[in-house]
C-alpha cells in the first residue's frame, strides 16, 4: 500500500508541476487536423532530392548501427557477469554503458556538429555512440541469461576462455542478437530523422525547413 500511495503521489505531483492543461489539448486538436489537411496532397515535384535525402538517411543509420555494433560486442562480453574476466573490468564496462545511454542523441548530434560541421559524418558518429550504449545493454542482458550447462561442458574439456565463448555462448546468442540488432537498426533510422533537424544529415533538416516555411505539403 505504501508503494502504491507513493506512486500515486508522484504521478499527481508530476501532473501538477508540468501544468497539463486538458483544455489546451482539446483546443489544439482542430489545429492539428488543419495541418494534416494542408499536407494533402503531398508534393513530390522535387522527388529526386527527396529520394537522395531518404537514401542518405538510410546510409547514416546503417553505418552508425554497424560501427556501433562492432564496438558494442566486446564491451557486452566485458560487462556481463558470466563472461567478464574481472570484477573491475565488469564495473568499468557497465559504467561506460550507463554513461553512453544517459546522453540523448540530440546532445551527441550538437557536439559532433560543433566539432565536425554540418553533414552526414556527425550523424554517423551520433548513431554509433547511441548504438553502443543501447545495444551493449541488450547484449549484456542476453549474455547473462544464457543456459550455463553448455558453458560448463565446454570448460570441462580444458577449452580456452575464447573457445568457450565461441562454441558454447555465441550459438545461444545469435537469435537474440539478431532480433536486438534489427530492432536497433529500425530505431536508429528514425532517430536519424530527428537528429537531422539539428544538421546531422539526412532528410530531417529538409522536413524542418519546410515546416518552418509552412510548406506542409
Amino acid at each position: 500500500p505504501l508503494f502504491y500511495l507513493s506512486l500515486f503521489l508522484v504521478v499527481f505531483y508530476s501532473f501538477r508541476i508540468t501544468r497539463i492543461d486538458i483544455r489546451s489539448v482539446i483546443e489544439g486538436l482542430p489545429l492539428s487536423v488543419d495541418i494534416i489537411r494542408e499536407m494533402m496532397p503531398p508534393d513530390f515535384g522535387d522527388w529526386r532530392e527527396i529520394l537522395r535525402l531518404c537514401l542518405e538517411t538510410l546510409e547514416i543509420g546503417l553505418w552508425g548501427t554497424m560501427l556501433g555494433i562492432v564496438i558494442a560486442l566486446p564491451i557486452s562480453f566485458l560487462a556481463a557477469k558470466n563472461t567478464s574476466p574481472h570484477r573491475l573490468v565488469h564495473d568499468a564496462a557497465k559504467s561506460l554503458i550507463c554513461i553512453l545511454r544517459s546522453i540523448p542523441e540530440l546532445v551527441y548530434g550538437l557536439i559532433f556538429i560543433s566539432s565536425m560541421g554540418i553533414g552526414s559524418l556527425p550523424g554517423i558518429m551520433t548513431i554509433m555512440l547511441h548504438t553502443i550504449g543501447l545495444v551493449s545493454k541488450f547484449y549484456t542482458e542476453a549474455i547473462e541469461s544464457i543456459d550455463y550447462k553448455p558453458v560448463e561442458a565446454t570448460s570441462s574439456t580444458g577449452s580456452h576462455f575464447v573457445h568457450v565463448i565461441r562454441h558454447a555462448i555465441i550459438p545461444q546468442l545469435v537469435p537474440l542478437f539478431t532480433g536486438y540488432t534489427l530492432f536497433v537498426l529500425d530505431h536508429n533510422i528514425r532517430t536519424v530523422i530527428g537528429i537531422g533537424i539539428v544538421g546531422a544529415g539526412g532528410i530531417g533538416i529538409e522536413l524542418y525547413q519546410h515546416m518552418r516555411q509552412f510548406r506542409y505539403e
